[in-house]
């Protein structure tokens, strides 16, 4: 994905302001200060909660002061609100990567423990 992005940075004028960095986000050095802005996209659904702590944790460390971390994943459905579509993600991970879909007050929980404010 990295290598094909890449032109469409260049194209947009963005190469200079823009990094896509290929890696394992679970042991790849993630540094210190070091980023504006850090989006987690369809990625905490294949791990377990402790995981996913000790990933918001070093993703935390690694913001600039005001920096920014976005977390986007299909969400568990509140018991006794419907949500089929978040069932089914949740089935369907539970099934492919041993985990499931999270609550938003669970991923918020693990942005508070890393010293951010949730919104």
């Amino acid at each position: 994905a990295v290598e094909h992005a890449a032109p469409l940075l260049a194209a947009e004028g963005m190469g200079d302001r823009v990094v896509h960095w290929a890696g394992d986000a679970l042991s790849e050095d993630l540094g210190s200060g070091a980023y504006d802005l850090i989006l987690m996209f369809s990625l905490v659904h294949h791990f377990d909660e402790a995981t996913n702590r000790s990933l918001v944790a070093r993703a935390a460390a690694a913001l600039r002061p005001g920096g920014r971390m976005v977390i986007l994943e299909a969400l568990r459905p509140q018991p006794g609100r419907g949500g089929q579509l978040g069932a089914f993600f949740d089935l369907y991970f539970g099934m492919t990567s041993e985990s499931g879909t999270w609550t938003l007050e669970e991923m918020q929980a693990w942005q508070a423990a890393a010293g951010l404010r949730p919104r």
